[in-house]
């Protein structure tokens, strides 16, 4: 008896102490979350964003040399269904993108694309008609560059074809009125929301320290927008509260983990251009955290979690690897 009220307290302390010591994940169609930058190369070069490098080459391989690496990631997967998700820079510079995502989907990986929608209109069309899979590009408004009318009539176009999967609208404060005027006017489409934006640290070894400063109202209309959302994965946080988006950890100030026990690695990876593998998208700025090369067909097998050395987590997928207390 006293062991089990001497446990009691000591659980109640950690959650006083940690607010979080367990982190679950559950996706509704898949097993594994691979993130892929194919290039670090993108034609736009948003103030805010560090995710880009024009002064690298653009690493583009044949799809042959693709199809090749998917069969390995496969194998090495042990046949788990993942979901790989095509980032960048900007995937839609590679002028086989369609051909890629086709033999992801023929391979029975569940694909994913990131795009910033600077292709033209009438390229766009054109590739649009030799797509197999449905419901896989997600595009990512930046009203630094991008027009808001050229982006509707390109959205709509996505969506009429059944290829759309979401529409983020960055949340710019400097063009905060442009922000709200073209999340209003794409309310019709489904899985439409405002998106923070993140304090980026190129310079050090995490990612991110935090997400930039909004003022309660901006904060406000970017969590109401987030409210319509439709998730496509369900995460649980202490054994109860359940988390729908990227946005509800940072509404309820879920991102530090420090101390936790993170399984990075294990049903998650993040593969760079040149072929390199990192467990996690936080140690992507971290070279010794490399688990192989994917071109090389070398991958390790991460069988153990590590102690998160972050005081913040702000990158969608590594806030949904498994986490759990080490006192647990």
């Amino acid at each position: 008896m006293l062991e089990v009220i001497l446990l009691k307290v000591m659980l109640e302390r950690l959650l006083e102490e940690t607010k979080v010591f367990s982190v679950t994940t559950e996706f509704y169609d898949y097993q594994v979350e691979i993130g892929w930058d194919i290039t670090m190369r993108c034609n736009y070069s948003c103030s805010y964003c560090e995710s880009y490098n024009n002064n690298q080459p653009t690493y583009f391989k044949d799809i042959k040399i693709y199809e090749k690496a998917l069969n390995y990631l496969k194998n090495y997967l042990d046949n788990k269904k993942a979901c790989v998700s095509i980032l960048g820079g900007e995937p839609l510079l590679y002028k086989d993108w369609d051909k890629l995502i086709n033999l992801i989907h023929d391979l029975d990986f569940i694909p994913k694309l990131f795009t910033n929608l600077s292709i033209s209109k009438k390229a766009l069309e054109r590739k649009i008609k030799t797509l197999t899979p449905k419901n896989f590009i997600d595009v990512s408004c930046h009203l630094q560059f991008a027009k808001t009318e050229d982006l509707i009539d390109k959205i709509n176009l996505i969506s009429a074809s059944g290829h759309l999967k979401g529409v983020s609208v960055l949340a710019d404060t400097r063009y905060w009125d442009q922000v709200i005027d073209l999340y209003e006017k794409l309310k019709h489409i489904e899985n439409v929301y405002v998106s923070v934006i993140k304090d980026e640290a190129p310079s050090q070894i995490n990612i991110a320290s935090n997400i930039i400063n909004y003022s309660k109202e901006q904060m406000d209309f970017i969590n109401k927008s987030d409210s319509e959302y439709k998730p496509y994965f369900k995460t649980t946080v202490n054994n109860k509260f359940e988390l729908f988006s990227i946005n509800d950890f940072y509404k309820n100030n879920i991102t530090n983990f420090k101390g936790m026990l993170c399984e990075i690695g294990q049903l998650n990876l993040n593969i760079k251009p040149n072929g390199d593998v990192y467990p996690s998208a936080c140690l992507l700025n971290y070279p010794k955290a490399v688990i192989g090369n994917l071109y090389k067909e070398d991958l390790l097998k991460p069988t153990k979690p590590i102690e998160c050395p972050f005081n913040f987590c702000g990158c969608g997928p590594d806030m949904r690897i498994k986490k759990y207390a080490k006192n647990l």
